[in-house]
């Protein structure tokens, strides 16, 4: 039963997430403060557009954290060819990035009404240093190398903090948070990267391969999720960008940096729920119990956002400046519309512990329905949030009621 606690394993990792999570808000306060609401609009839509890209590939981080916690051991020769065939394919994609960036840079500030090509531009570059990155967070994570793990994370958000505030008060606006965020990029990628090549070298290793089809077809299987997941979550901000002023979208990102938060905290609990979900498959026990914790803990949390956002936005917003205080509507309902998909978030990663095709089918489906909806229903902000509110809610119910029959189904079956 012990295993099946996770209350405690959730704790560390939950602190260094508020750490993170705590510099990221102070990153958004800061970058909101500097910068016009037009130009802040620009940023928060250019980092939409990141996340939708970037999320996905925590399947890569989840592939590698599994493999190598099982090839450290019993075959580091597999794990070098894994960790080096799957660093080249990042290379190859982050180049095609850049290439595409490049070529339609025109087009993509056009749409989403950015106000130079240039920031487009410097997506590329962005996209090919957090394509590498996952590579050295899931070989960190299946070492269990937990210390190393957290400095990488810290000291990437630490130095996009200093870098991108730094240049900002040099006068290069939106573009010097992108050229601050670049250099962290390179500065932690080289850094961690150059750590673990000194960590392999130590050791004595006889060249070997893996499996490739099986780390493949779960790769996809979890890519077409994360793709999902990453365009329910945040195509919001681009749909308001596109649809709504410019000023509107402005107000609308700066509730989104707090709103945003709420998907974040069910982080620390899923990190320790995966491994356990896969062990317990592997036994042929259920997980019922874990699941449920998780969903609790992650649901207290969002109740605890949610009513400090509700009580206390005027407090809130007032970080940001008097320049946002129409955005108090907002952070009242944000918390609101944003915590069923925090749950969705927990659920997924329950799924995602099996090699389930019909979970990806439910994801595209209701990925593709969301987007209709909210490109057709809303006509002000408010009933924007709470169309992605009552939308939320209804994809988290029906898997959670899918996997409450099934246990029942199996009980019965084994009483």
């Amino acid at each position: 039963m012990e295993k099946d606690n996770i209350l405690k394993p959730a704790s560390f990792l939950f602190v260094i997430t508020a750490v993170v999570a705590v510099i990221n808000f102070s990153y958004n306060v800061i970058m909101s403060r500097m910068l016009t609401v037009s130009d802040f609009g620009d940023l928060r839509a250019l980092f939409s557009i990141i996340m939708i890209l970037v999320v996905p590939m925590a399947a890569i981080q989840t592939m590698l954290a599994k493999y190598t916690t099982e090839y450290y051991k019993a075959n580091l020769g597999k794990l070098k060819s894994l960790s080096l065939h799957t660093l080249g394919l990042m290379l190859i994609l982050g180049v095609i990035f850049v290439a595409i960036f490049g070529i339609f840079r025109n087009f993509i500030s056009d749409y989403f009404k950015v106000s130079s090509a240039t920031l487009v531009v410097l997506l590329g570059p962005l996209m090919l240093l957090l394509l590498i990155q996952p590579v050295i967070l899931g070989i960190y994570q299946g070492l269990q190398r937990f210390g190393l793990l957290a400095a990488n994370i810290l000291s990437s958000t630490i130095l996009k903090l200093s870098l991108g505030v730094m240049f900002v008060y040099w006068g290069l606006a939106t573009l010097g948070a992108f050229y601050g965020i670049i250099l962290s990029g390179i500065l932690v990628v080289l850094t961690f990267g150059l750590m673990l090549i000194f960590l392999f070298s130590r050791q004595q290793t006889v060249k070997d391969t893996y499996n490739k089809q099986e780390i493949y077809s779960y790769s996809g299987y979890a890519l077409g999720v994360l793709i999902c997941f990453s365009l329910i979550s945040q195509i919001d901000i681009l749909i308001v960008k596109h649809k709504f002023l410019p000023e509107d979208a402005g107000l609308y990102a700066a509730a989104a940096v707090i709103g945003k938060a709420f998907l974040f905290l069910p982080v620390p609990v899923v990190t320790v729920l995966f491994p356990r979900v896969v062990e317990n498959n592997k036994n042929g026990k259920s997980s019922l119990s874990i699941l449920m914790q998780s969903l609790l803990i992650s649901g207290l949390l969002c109740i605890i956002g949610i009513s400090i956002c509700f009580f206390f936005p005027h407090y809130l917003i007032k970080i940001f400046g008097n320049k946002y205080a129409q955005a108090v509507h907002l952070l009242k309902v944000f918390g609101l519309a944003m915590s069923p998909l925090a749950l969705f978030y927990v659920l997924m990663n329950y799924f995602l512990s099996e090699y389930r095709l019909k979970f990806f089918y439910y994801c595209l489906l209701v990925c593709v329905l969301g987007i209709a909806l909210l490109f057709s229903l809303p006509k002000t902000l408010i009933q924007f949030l709470s169309v992605l509110g009552w939308y939320g809610l209804i994809i988290f119910i029906l898997p959670l009621i899918y996997i409450l029959i099934k246990e029942k189904k199996v009980a019965c079956k084994l009483a």
